[in-house]
Parts: structure tokens; C-alpha cells; sequence
């Protein structure tokens, strides 16, 4: 429905409005699948389905811009909204058909103000929770942080052009990504998430500090920045789904209340 009203916005401020609207969607949608994997398998196997669903959601950003961009070029920006709001029916569609009720033991109170607060009270006191917590919620600062200043560092100062900069730079973060996604099963499984998720994030921060260092002794190259986070985006491929599987595993009676708090902690930072 918001995409739809955004798509007949005839102001900025409209269009604003309904954009805060559509998030609150998009992101009951990210929390709630964190959820139903919760609900349907355990710790380790559902590492091994987030890892799934990682390589899925790896592909969006590459993809989501170039048929952006033929939209826009094609239809103008409102079919964007148009398309949008048609994939959403779709999604009601398939949900409606293929996706029961994952939740076999709802809390009849989970929904009350202090329970809700009682909730996420005891989740902020397990350190286990709060140490896959912290760790990524910083990694993906990180990550979005790039995300937010690469268009200008790449095409102001770098001088790339706005035309090369999805191909030559996002592109590569994603296919890292998407390549941490599809070991992380396999790494888990083998050496056990704890290990593998440690040794993500060394590598993480070292692929970070490699990024600043490499400005403040003179190289200043479009592979000097992309170099080290291909490795900062594979390593997180390997965060996403196992500091989601650790920090939700020990909540199977409150799934939803640990992904939202998660994801919410995410883009708050």
C-alpha cells in the first residue's frame, strides 16, 4: 500500500512519508524470516539456512540498482514504486500458499509494553546474546558506512565514473559476500560457529584497518579501497549467519523479540 501512495506522491514530503511508511514493512519482513528459521530448526541448522538466505540477500544490492536504473531510464521513477508494490502482492501470494505458522507456543502476552521490555531486558543481560550482538552490529556500521560514502570517494575523489561505479565496486563487495555466505555452512559445520565466527571477525577488523591505513600512507587507488573490503564483505558473509544463528539460537520461546531487538540494535548504529 505505501509503495503504491509513493508511487502517486506529488511532493517530497509525501513521498518522505510514505518511504517511512514502506520501511516499517521491509523491515517486519527481514525480522519475522530471522524468526520462522528460529522456530523451525535449531542452532546450527539454522546457521546453515541464514547462510541460505545471506547468499539470496547478497544478490539485492547488485542487482536492485541496475533494474532501478532501466526502470527509471525506461518508465520514469515512479514504476519503481509501481514494481515494488506488485512484488509485495506477489510475496502475499506465496507466503499465503507455502509458509505456516512457524510459532507452535505463542506467548499471549509477548505483545503487552512491559513484557515486550521484560523481553528484551533479559536478552541484554545474556552475554551471549550481547556479544554476537555487538560484534555485529559494528560489523555492519561498517558496512554501511561504506555503502553511505563510496559514491562520493569513488566518483569525487577518485574520479570514477558515475556510470562504472556500481559494476567496478559494488559489485565485487557483493560477490564476496555472497562467497562468505555459501562457506560458512561448511565452516560452521566443521569447525563449529563459535571458532568460525571469531575468525570472521579478525579477518573483518583487519580487512578494516587495511582500508584506513592505506589513505594515510599515500595510496589512494580504487584497489587499495576495494582490495581489502572484498575481504571485509567476505568475512561479512560469514557474520550475517552465524552471529544470527548465535545470538537468536538460545531463545526458541522468543525468536521474535531477540530478531527485532537485533535488528533494530543493526540500523540504529
Amino acid at each position: 500500500v505505501a509503495s503504491i501512495a509513493a508511487g502517486f506522491a506529488t511532493s517530497i514530503e509525501m513521498l518522505i512519508v510514505f518511504r517511512f511508511i514502506q520501511s516499517l514493512g521491509g523491515a517486519a519482513g527481514f525480522v519475522i524470516a530471522l524468526a520462522i528459521i528460529r522456530d523451525m530448526h535449531d542452532r546450527d541448522t539454522a546457521a546453515s539456512m541464514l547462510a541460505r538466505m545471506g547468499t539470496v540477500i547478497g544478490f539485492a544490492p547488485g542487482i536492485a540498482p541496475i533494474l532501478g536504473g532501466y526502470l527509471l531510464v525506461w518508465f520514469g521513477w515512479r514504476a519503481n514504486f509501481f514494481i515494488l508494490a506488485a512484488w509485495g502482492l506477489l510475496v502475499i501470494a506465496m507466503v499465503s500458499v507455502w509458509i505456516a505458522e512457524s510459532n507452535t507456543q505463542p506467548d499471549p502476552t509477548a505483545m503487552r509494553p512491559l513484557q515486550i521490555l521484560r523481553n528484551f531486558r533479559t536478552l541484554l543481560r545474556n552475554r551471549t546474546y550481547l556479544g554476537y550482538t555487538l560484534t555485529m552490529v559494528f560489523a555492519f556500521a561498517t558496512f554501511f558506512a561504506f555503502i553511505s560514502g563510496a559514491p562520493f570517494v569513488f566518483i569525487e575523489v577518485l574520479g570514477i565514473a558515475p556510470e562504472d561505479f556500481a559494476p567496478v565496486t559494488i559489485t565485487i563487495i557483493v560477490i564476496g559476500f555472497v562467497a562468505g555466505t555459501l562457506l560458512a555452512n561448511s565452516f560452521g559445520r566443521r569447525f563449529g560457529i563459535e571458532r568460525v565466527y571469531a575468525w570472521a571477525i579478525m579477518l573483518s577488523a583487519a580487512s578494516g584497518v587495511v582500508t584506513a591505513v592505506l589513505p594515510w600512507v599515500g595510496v589512494q587507488s580504487v584497489v587499495g579501497i576495494i582490495g581489502p573490503l572484498a575481504f571485509f564483505a567476505f568475512a561479512m558473509g560469514f557474520i550475517f549467519p552465524l552471529g544470527t544463528a548465535g545470538a537468536i539460537g538460545p531463545f526458541p520461546y522468543m525468536a521474535g523479540a531477540a530478531a527485532s531487538l537485533l535488528g533494530f540494535l543493526e540500523s540504529a548504529v
